[in-house]
């Protein structure tokens, strides 16, 4: 659905909701179906279909919240909350967006993509402390990264331009 492919994603969708059909909601359940969840509301996202999205990805982020924090890579790959700041962000909802991003931290303290969104969000919405926190712990993170890495020039430039205090 991101990469403008509806039908794929809409195959995506069912073939995760085959999958997940007569599965008893629990914790080896969830991940299939907070995975539906997200690609579903992308694919409701790609049609217009704004409202409906919202409230799957609201579902997908509620449903991942009553699981335990994973213990090694996250599952589902895409966390729900982060999926649905990313999202609320590009729908200019940066304070909505910066508490997905926040429950995101919660469960995965310093993931790149979820401190990534809370520093954009802090930026939008003009809050400069905390811009400067998530963006400077993104750098610490992201020490040795590869300098070429386009996320990392916006990180160096908004570093570059806010004060520490």
């Amino acid at each position: 659905a991101r990469t403008g492919d509806l039908a794929a994603a809409e195959e995506a969708a069912a073939a995760l909701r085959t999958l997940n059909e007569g599965k008893a909601e629990n914790y080896r359940s969830a991940p299939g179906r907070i995975m539906e969840k997200e690609v579903s509301a992308l694919a409701l996202l790609a049609k217009g279909k704004q409202d409906e999205a919202l409230a799957l990805l609201q579902e997908a982020a509620e449903l991942e919240a009553r699981m335990p924090p994973p213990s090694g890579p996250p599952d589902p790959m895409k966390p729900a909350p982060e999926l649905y700041g990313e999202i609320l962000l590009e729908l200019g909802k940066a304070a909505e967006a910066a508490q997905q991003f926040q429950a995101s931290l919660l469960r995965m303290p310093n993931r790149a993509a979820s401190l990534l969104g809370a520093a954009r969000a802090a930026a939008k919405m003009g809050d400069r402390e905390a811009g400067r926190r998530h963006y400077a712990a993104l750098a610490e993170v992201w020490k040795d990264a590869d300098p070429s890495l386009p996320d990392l020039a916006e990180v160096r430039t908004y570093l570059s331009g806010v004060p520490a205090r």
